[in-house]
Formats: C-alpha cells, structure tokens, sequence
C-alpha cells in the first residue's frame, strides 16, 4: 500500500543536491504542495543550467554550502544520489529525529506500481534495457529510470501509468535506502 501524494501538503522537506534529480524531485514535491528547501555546496554559477529549471517554482535556496539551520525543523531531508550519507551533519539530523533517505527510496513509497530493480558491478543498463524490451514486446507497459533514464519522481510527477518501474540503482542510489518496500 503506497502513501497518498495528499501526505506531501505542507510536508517541510530538504533536498540536498540539485541536479537532475534534486530538479525532477522539487518539481514532483512542489506540484504536491510540500514546502522545499534546496540545498547544495555548488556556486550558482555552477548550477545555472539547473536553477533554471526550478526558477518559477515556490522554493527556497541554499547554494555554496549547507548550513545547519536549514536542516532544522524538517520533516523529510532527501539526499539526490553521490551525496555522502554519513556526513556528521546527517547523523546530528538523525538524531533530532528527521529521516534522512534518497530520493529512490522516498519517492517509491508513492507508487503501487512493482519496481524491478537491477543493480550490481557490470551489466545493470544492458539487464535493465532487456527487461523494459522484453516487458514492452509482451504487451505490458514498462518504465524505465534511475541511471537508465529518469528519476523515480518524474514517474511521479507525470503521472505516468506503467505496469512496471524497471529501475536500474547505483551504489549511490542504494547507499541512501533506509527500509525496504
């Protein structure tokens, strides 16, 4: 049983690093009227291509660095992957007891949709493209994401109908996974 995207209104959560999924997840959190805070160590002029993309949304912006505070007072911190989990900053949040997870994880609590993930050393984007084409060939309708294409929020946040999510999840993507669904 998947969380109602109703849970998200006016949830104050944290994202920390921006990019591809820390856009693609302040788009999906935003439209589900959560109140978002970015956060990354990177200039803005490093992150202009990125700020574009979240210009017109209702959120808040911390850039060139991460500044305790800011991680006060929140329901949700979500790390985008490659960000280091256990950062003493995290660990302190943790104990104040805010959750701190990853962007998959989070966003996986809202679909009843069956993830197939695929990871491991060597072949995850050959195994995860076989299985989107052999599901796609039988008739079903697949999803591919994670490093083979999309983040898991901007399933979400189209409101794209699969059949099934064929994820494939780094190392990076997996360090932040707290529970299991």
């Amino acid at each position: 049983m998947s969380l109602e995207l109703s849970y998200l209104k006016d949830k104050q959560i944290l994202i920390v690093g921006l990019a591809k999924t820390g856009v693609s997840l302040a788009h999906f959190l935003v439209k589900n009227g959560a109140k978002v805070t970015i956060s990354d160590h990177k200039s803005e002029a490093e992150l202009a291509r990125y700020l574009e993309q979240v210009k017109d949304l209702p959120l808040q912006l911390e850039l060139e660095g991460h500044a305790p505070k800011s991680f006060l007072n929140k329901h949700h911190v979500i790390l985008s992957p490659g960000i280091p989990s256990h950062l003493k900053l995290f660990e302190y949040i943790k104990a104040q007891g805010v959750e701190v997870t990853g962007e998959f994880e989070f966003c996986a609590r809202f679909t009843d949709t069956p993830l197939l993930v695929v990871t491991g050393t060597n072949g995850k984007t050959t195994t995860a493209d076989l299985i989107y084409r052999s599901l796609k060939e039988s008739g079903k309708s697949p999803w591919a994401g994670g490093n083979f294409g999309e983040p898991l929020s901007r399933y979400l946040y189209e409101g794209e109908k699969a059949d099934f999510l064929v994820i494939e999840a780094s190392s990076f993507m997996l360090e932040h996974i707290n529970h299991t669904t």
